[in-house]
């Protein structure tokens, strides 16, 4: 995924009656794209889940990531890991 910002000139508030705008072009690989949104679907269905607790949530979350990193998703791989660590001590710290 490639992002531009292109911003335009910026002059004092009083100078102008138009605001700064920003202009954000992004192109989507689809396949990612389809990636991420089950990854994202996969953890809220986990998290929102009754049948575990929040340590067994987080070392499943852990073992997807090492999941994940075998298959070369390096990027979802961190954001499971984060999310387990998070999860994990959240849960810790409200026993």
């Amino acid at each position: 995924m490639s992002t531009a910002i292109q911003h335009a000139p910026v002059t004092p508030a009083f100078a102008s009656p138009l605001p700064a705008t920003l202009a954000l072009h992004v192109t989507f690989d689809g396949e990612l794209d389809t990636r991420s949104e089950r990854f994202f679907e996969g953890v809220e269905r986990l998290i929102f889940a009754k049948d575990h607790s929040g340590l067994h949530k987080a070392r499943i979350l852990r073992r997807y990531a090492r999941m994940l990193l075998t298959s070369r998703e390096r990027r979802l791989a961190e954001l499971a890991w984060q999310l387990a660590e998070t999860y994990e001590a959240t849960t810790r710290q409200f026993r």
